[in-house]
């Protein structure tokens, strides 16, 4: 197959449709709303019809020496409750850390993932 621009159009529009698109949009926590150490914090999101039912919730951070890979947060969260409270968060201060909603039995689907956001002190 030659390389040309036709096949580069018709590949890219095969990968366009292919990949799945989701309305889930997670409003806390954010660059500007952080979190608290052991402190009830808040996730919140918005979604819409045709969303998935429910997801997990992963937290990470970019600097993985101060977390090492992901970490489930909640293995099951339904969509339609807008919101969970995560209590007594005891990780580090820092910033840099990103919650990821995926499926619930493949981790590497995502459904949304949050904007950068930072741990803070009491």
């Amino acid at each position: 197959m030659r390389l040309t621009l036709r096949n580069v159009v018709s590949v890219l529009a095969m990968i366009t449709f292919s990949v799945p698109s989701f309305g889930i949009e997670i409003t806390q926590p954010s660059g500007i709303v952080p979190w608290l150490q052991n402190e009830p914090n808040l996730i919140a999101w918005t979604f819409v019809n045709g969303d998935p039912s429910n997801f997990s919730v992963i937290i990470n951070n970019q600097n993985m020496s101060v977390l090492n890979g992901n970490l489930v947060i909640v293995a099951i969260v339904k969509t339609s409750d807008r919101e969970f409270n995560v209590s007594n968060v005891t990780l580090p201060e820092s910033p840099g850390y990103r919650l990821t909603f995926a499926d619930p039995l493949n981790s590497n689907e995502i459904f949304a993932q949050s904007a950068a956001f930072s741990i803070l002190p009491p």
